[in-house]
């Protein structure tokens, strides 16, 4: 009787695994994986725009002239207005 009672409880066990944990499992690692392409972008728009960010203050530090100034300080309102957008922080760079 007992070792009916045990494999009937390694039973029960294998199929709450098989049947419940292992495809939530699953699931949970496709999931992860379908995101990570996202993060990934997020990560890349923020160093393009710290990138940014540095040419402008660099330009401004470096410009002497009121014109060059101004493009500097347009540059810096446009990356600001940009965020983290990809397209808009390229647009701001002229591409």
């Amino acid at each position: 009787m007992r070792v009916v009672g045990l494999l009937v409880t390694v039973a029960t066990l294998a199929a709450v695994y098989f049947f419940v944990i292992k495809p939530v499992t699953d699931t949970t690692g496709d999931a992860f994986e379908s995101i990570k392409p996202a993060f990934e972008s997020v990560q890349d728009a923020q160093k393009q725009a710290a990138e940014a960010q540095k040419a402008a203050n660099q330009a401004a530090q470096q410009s002497g002239s009121p014109a060059a100034k101004k493009q500097a300080n347009d540059l810096q309102r446009c990356l600001v207005k940009a965020g983290q957008s990809q397209k808009k922080i390229a647009n701001c760079l002229g591409g």
